[in-house]
């Protein structure tokens, strides 16, 4: 899936990069592992709002349509 983040959302354990509006859109799900890896490169919630990236992972069908990401090299920022 590749797209602009609109929105980060956070919980105690998963982190999801929102690629549209809830229940229309898609998402990327990835747990603390993955997030503090962003982090260590220097990224936050702010900086990766509308940022262009490309993610691969295990497709969840749902509402939201989610990619369910387990390693930070699997989020790739497009130029």
């Amino acid at each position: 899936m590749q797209g602009n983040i609109m929105h980060v959302g956070q919980t105690r354990a998963t982190s999801h990069l929102n690629f549209g509006a809830r229940q229309i859109g898609a998402s990327a799900a990835f747990g603390m592992p993955v997030w503090r890896a962003l982090e260590r490169q220097g990224w936050t919630t702010q900086t990766l709002r509308g940022q262009n990236v490309r993610v691969r992972g295990v497709a969840s069908l749902g509402r939201p349509a989610r990619v369910l990401v387990d390693d930070v090299s699997s989020i790739t920022f497009a130029e």
